[in-house]
C-alpha cells in the first residue's frame, strides 16, 4: 500500500462536506445514513475513478458495486449499491414510493411458527 495514495484518499475523505442523499432514507438504518453521510464522496469518487483504488478491498468494492443485479455481501459496497439503486429506481416515472412501515410486534405466532400479523402503520 503507497503512503501517498492512501494520504490522497484520507485527506479526500477529511476535505470532504457531508454526503447529500439524494434518495428516501427509509431503506437505510441510521448507522448505514452515517456511513453515506463520512464516506459517500468518496465512494462516488472511486466509482468515477476521480481516486484511483489502491487496496484490494477498494478494487473489490467497485467490482461488486458495478454489478447492478446481484447485492454485495461486503457492507460497504453493499450500502453504495443499494443507495445507487434506489437513485436508480425513484428517478423512473413509473415509480409509486411506497415507504411501508411495519411493526414487528406481533409478527410470529412462536407456537405455531406461521407468520400471525404484520402491522402497517
Amino acid at each position: 500500500m503507497s503512503k501517498i495514495n492512501k494520504k490522497i484518499h484520507l485527506d479526500f475523505i477529511k476535505s470532504s462536506d457531508p454526503f447529500e442523499i439524494k434518495c428516501s432514507f427509509t431503506i437505510f438504518i441510521s448507522e448505514e445514513i452515517n456511513i453515506l453521510l463520512k464516506y459517500g464522496n468518496w465512494f462516488s469518487a472511486l466509482e468515477k475513478k476521480q481516486l484511483e483504488p489502491f487496496t484490494e478491498e477498494q478494487k473489490q468494492f467497485l467490482k461488486d458495486i458495478s454489478n447492478n443485479k446481484l447485492k454485495p455481501k461486503e457492507r460497504y459496497a453493499s450500502i453504495w449499491w443499494r443507495y445507487k439503486n434506489r437513485l436508480r429506481l425513484e428517478k423512473d416515472p413509473n415509480f409509486k414510493n411506497t415507504d411501508y412501515k411495519f411493526s414487528r410486534e406481533p409478527f410470529l405466532d412462536y407456537e405455531i411458527g406461521d407468520i400471525k400479523n404484520i402491522i402497517f402503520e
